[in-house]
């Protein structure tokens, strides 16, 4: 008969408490696979399943831009892609290669819509480059060239020329349009004084800008007169000054003699140059 040792009792028991972790260690991975395998099987019956597939495609928020544009923009496909596969991050970036579309948000309508919320840019000017015009938003940004068709809708926006070489990097204009792009802004923010019915150099009667290496000249609407405004100096002050001016010559009658006005002249100090009675 033999008697085990406490030491070698101790060592069997480990050796037993050791298999038995390794059991439920391995009983426990099984139950996860298991499980995973089930939710694995469930997604991917759902995701190719007629269930969860796109039937309708709703764009909202367009006015340049026609829904057709948009679904074709997105490359999504009805009856074909299914929604639980569908990146909505992935189908936005894809929208907004298009230079009109500033914002573009996709949302999924289970089981089977997808809404897409469109903000498009707004144009605020034509740009001429050589014989061509191009739409621009108040960023610099081109948003399409001008077929004639568009160019009878859009004629009545001010007219942006460059006398520069190198003007536009890509869809956005360079630094040389960016005096231009300031008076636009400013324009897009000026009052008329009240009463007035003559144009105080709001947005409306902007007829054409010309951006020049050392000034930029405006032309309003119903006059040749050139208003030069010089790159020197800050062109706020000068809007100001020059929006005074013109109230003046329009209150006194003096505007149809005006054969030129300057803000390049001195700083704070605008020179009018009338015709010879």
């Amino acid at each position: 008969m033999t008697i085990k040792t406490p030491r070698r009792s101790l060592r069997n028991n480990k050796k037993r408490y050791l298999i038995q972790h390794y059991i439920k260690v391995l009983f426990l991975i099984g139950v996860l696979c298991v499980f995973l395998g089930i939710f694995w099987g469930a997604w991917y019956y759902a995701s190719h399943c007629s269930w969860f597939s796109l039937r309708k495609i709703e764009v909202k928020g367009v006015k340049h831009l026609t829904p057709k544009e948009i679904v074709a923009l997105s490359k999504l496909v009805p009856f074909r892609d299914n929604l639980l596969r569908i990146d909505a991050s992935e189908v936005s970036k894809r929208i907004l290669r298009n230079p009109w579309v500033k914002e573009a948000r996709v949302e999924k309508d289970f089981p089977d819509k997808i809404i897409i919320n469109i903000k498009e840019r707004t144009s605020i000017a034509l740009l001429k480059l050589k014989n061509n015009y191009f739409l621009i938003n108040i960023k610099g940004v081109l948003l399409c060239k001008l077929t004639p068709n568009l160019y009878k809708k859009y004629k009545n926006l001010p007219v942006l020329s460059i006398q520069a070489k190198n003007s536009v990097i890509g869809n956005h204009l360079s630094d040389v349009i960016s005096p231009g792009l300031k008076f636009l802004e400013l324009s897009k923010h000026a009052r008329r004084f009240i009463n007035a019915i003559y144009p105080i150099l709001c947005l409306n009667d902007i007829k054409k800008i010309v951006i020049r290496p050392e000034d930029i000249v405006v032309y309003l609407r119903g006059g040749d007169v050139p208003i030069i405004f010089s790159k020197s100096y800050d062109l706020k002050k000068q809007f100001i000054h020059a929006q005074k001016v013109l109230c003046y010559l329009y209150r006194s009658g003096k505007y149809g003699e005006t054969v030129e006005i300057r803000l390049d002249y001195a700083p704070d100090k605008v020179w009018a140059k009338l015709k010879r009675s």
